[in-house]
């Protein structure tokens, strides 16, 4: 299922790398931000196809008989390798297989976002260790979409608690610092005129691997059985509602933010600002395909008779 000619169309044909294999052995960094910042633009971020779960679409399941965490790989790599998109999990641990295809040293790592106070959540990332020497550690993050990173990050030449500045990225200005009393690293964004958001990243966390070739299973629950999602997945739990009925679709086209959260249009403008509309539902449909062409559009509208019949009690947060 992973292989290296899958990688490299991958690369070409949905990520719009030129030559990605002569890339790969002529600059291995510049080709992991390459591969971030085409996922960025072309893999949207969305929950779209985690809610198709838990529904029969066409006459196919997504997922084994009885959803339970596992996901065939088979499903996931039609959805992230076709442009349609997926949720962190989906992205870092489709990436993660197909740039060890390409000879990289990869790991999914746990970490723990916060946009507000008391809103933490578990994320997954990428981590990859000794690209062109030893000792070296760049992090990849496909997943965070409403705070964007497009390039790879060099974490092996953080060694402050003073966050460091690692790239503007569409909308937002990121840092990162590192704490050694605990091995963290804190990844602070500040879009213009908003507060300062953060991630925590504990690359000792979970390294790890979800997918298993003999059965083609992808395990998310080996997720939860590691004390810091436990931890932040119970807090999470009004994202967890929001997330479950309504449409969260994110992807930066022409590395400019385009975002559908629930019932609002969320636009990059030139100066980089956002701009905010609202948008009626019979909207919604024809908006996503104008935007996000690649995606299927039985899946939108699947999709979204199923938020519409969730949103009957509104969820907010």
């Amino acid at each position: 299922m992973f292989s290296r000619a899958a990688t490299l169309n991958w690369c070409d044909k949905i990520l719009r790398i030129p030559q990605p294999l002569q890339l790969r052995t002529e600059s291995p960094v510049e080709f992991l931000s390459a591969v971030v910042t085409g996922m960025q633009e072309y893999c949207p971020f969305t929950n779209m196809f985690d809610t198709l779960t838990r529904v029969q679409v066409g006459n196919k399941r997504w997922v084994s008989e009885d959803y339970d965490g596992r996901v065939y790989g088979k499903y996931l790599l039609r959805h992230v390798v076709a442009g349609h998109g997926g949720t962190c999990m989906n992205l870092s641990i489709t990436l993660s297989h197909f740039l060890r295809e390409l000879d990289f040293n990869t790991a999914i790592s746990l970490a723990v976002t916060r946009n507000k106070p008391k809103m933490e959540m578990p994320h997954v990332v990428v981590v990859v260790k000794d690209v062109t020497a030893k000792g070296q550690t760049f992090l990849l993050d496909p997943g965070t979409r409403l705070a964007p990173m497009f390039n790879s990050v060099a974490l092996h030449e953080i060694s402050s608690v003073e966050p460091q500045f690692v790239g503007r990225s569409s909308f937002v200005d990121n840092y990162v610092s590192y704490h050694p009393e605990n091995h963290i690293f804190t990844r602070y964004y500040k879009p213009k005129g908003d507060k300062e958001m953060v991630h925590f990243y504990d690359f000792d966390a979970l390294p790890m691997d979800c997918y298993d070739p003999e059965t083609d299973i992808v395990d998310y629950s080996v997720f939860g059985s590691h004390p810091l999602y436990s931890i932040y997945a119970s807090k999470a739990q009004k994202v967890t509602t929001f997330w479950r009925s309504n449409l969260t679709l994110v992807g930066y086209p022409q590395r400019r933010a385009v975002m559908f959260l629930r019932d609002k249009l969320i636009t990059e403008q030139d100066d980089g600002t956002l701009d905010i509309k609202k948008i009626e539902s019979k909207d919604q449909l024809q908006l996503v395909k104008q935007h996000f062409p690649n995606i299927p559009q039985q899946c939108v509208d699947e999709v979204l008779k199923i938020y519409a019949e969730a949103s009957l009690t509104p969820h907010q947060y």
